[in-house]
């Protein structure tokens, strides 16, 4: 998510935290992922909570209060990773916003935005780098089969970006 906290310090201190609970530079041995806040703590080998749900029978998926639980009833259901991800998000956004003690409609509405934009933002996040692992390893097939240059003579031969 993109870094816009009113709290630059107490933002530091959470996700240092985090990576501190599940280990630094630490994947999921199962899928290879990477975000600290997807990761299990106590899980050996270590496992995100996709595959830990996966591993104990369960549904890979979460329901998330996109507007955060203080702003409205409504939820999605997202997969467990990113459910982390959005809920870690919620934590950047203006003070008072997701808490939103005195029930305000404005703050409400300026959650729904603030829901939308992070929902929004790991959609394209999370479609970019499928995407782009899907090459790299469509790239590593190719080679294996075709050879090291597997392009030349082809029409893909001179596509190479600038």
């Amino acid at each position: 998510m993109a870094q816009r906290s009113n709290d630059p310090i107490g933002t530091a201190v959470r996700k240092s935290k985090t990576r501190r609970r599940v280990g630094q530079g630490v994947i999921c041995s199962q899928c290879g992922e990477s975000r600290a806040e997807a990761l299990v703590a106590r899980s050996r080998p270590k496992l995100c909570m996709q595959c830990y749900a996966v591993r104990r029978g369960k549904k890979t998926t979460e329901t998330h209060h996109f507007a955060g639980k203080a702003n409205s009833k409504i939820t999605v259901e997202v997969p467990a990773n990113d459910h982390r991800t959005l809920s870690d998000a919620q934590y950047e956004w203006p003070a008072g916003v997701l808490s939103n003690t005195g029930a305000s409609p404005l703050l409400a509405a300026a959650a729904f935005l603030n829901g939308t934009a992070d929902f929004i933002e790991n959609l394209i996040v999370n479609s970019i780098r499928y995407v782009a692992d899907f090459l790299r390893r469509l790239d590593t097939w190719l080679r294996e089969r075709a050879g090291q240059f597997w392009w030349r003579g082809t029409e893909f031969d001179g596509w190479q970006p600038g």
